[in-house]
């Protein structure tokens, strides 16, 4: 009863983020085609949702969910790929070399990180009010869960990052979002950190608590695993932010994300095919 729905989770959170990582670096027309169809896909999800929120068999859990995942991926495929960025989706002049970001304080930082997402985090409180409205008086909230739950771990990943942690890499970004790399806190780690765990992880004995009562139907226990695993991912992923693994760690991944070069004076950047390493050298 237990395990299918932590196997399902983590293949589904597997699938969807390789989906949207299979569109980095490709062509623009690629990229709105995929987009599109992701889009046509999200509108399938939110009827879906509509369609079964008065079902709660352990079916229509499962399909619920994959529904929020599904609108969730969208929702972070309009950003990554650069549909829906913010009121600055590129940087301007005084924000694009590292010296002239050294200097900015806390409080300018986040303004000008706000400024390059702006209209994407109103489109993801947009799209939370939408499913509340259409989801809560109903039985099966598990779509409208799991999608919180996504956003509250994404928002905290997010904000950690911002602030700063020890193994961020912004190689593994597409390459339009890698100037965002001069806005973020250079520290090993943050006080947010600890707070976001143990929140997470108080979030994640609940749900398991929850889904092992006896009194749990079998429909409940797959909604409250399910959930439970998609937090455990993202805890998981909080710890590889802070751990002090090695930099090779993320060596396959940086591989296939296309780097841009940049040529700044007499210096550029480039991707060692064996190493995975960035290195900075002059330029020939």
């Amino acid at each position: 009863m237990y395990i299918f729905p932590i196997v399902y989770a983590i293949l589904l959170w597997w699938f969807s983020t390789g989906l949207i990582l299979s569109l980095y670096g490709r062509s623009r027309k690629l990229m709105r085609l995929g987009f599109g169809l992701g889009t046509l896909l999200t509108g399938f999800a939110v009827t879906g949702l509509i369609a079964t929120r008065d079902q709660t068999q352990t079916l229509d859990v499962y399909f619920a969910v994959t529904c929020g995942v599904t609108i969730w991926g969208w929702q972070m495929a309009s950003y990554y790929l650069g549909f829906v960025t913010g009121p600055r989706p590129k940087p301007a002049a005084d924000t694009r070399s590292d010296d002239d970001m050294s200097g900015f304080g806390f409080g300018r930082r986040f303004r000008l990180a706000l400024q390059f997402s702006l209209y994407h985090e109103i489109l993801v409180l947009v799209v939370a009010g939408l499913l509340t409205v259409l989801m809560w008086s109903h039985a099966n909230l598990w779509g409208l869960w799991i999608y919180l739950v996504l956003w509250l771990m994404h928002t905290s990943a997010k904000l950690n990052v911002f602030l700063g942690v020890r193994n961020f890499r912004i190689e593994l970004l597409p390459r339009q979002l890698h100037y965002l790399g001069n806005l973020l806190g250079k520290q090993s780690s943050n006080p947010l950190f600890p707070v976001s765990v143990m929140v997470a992880s108080t979030a994640l004995l609940g749900l398991v608590y929850q889904g092992t009562l006896p009194s749990t139907d079998a429909a409940q226990t797959t909604g409250f695993f399910l959930l439970a695993t998609m937090i455990t991912l993202g805890l998981l992923e909080h710890w590889f932010l802070m751990l002090p693994l090695p930099a090779n760690i993320w060596g396959l991944a940086i591989h296939h994300v296309p780097l841009p070069v940049e040529h700044n004076n007499d210096v550029s950047t480039t991707v060692d095919s064996t190493n995975k390493e960035v290195i900075k050298g002059p330029v020939p």
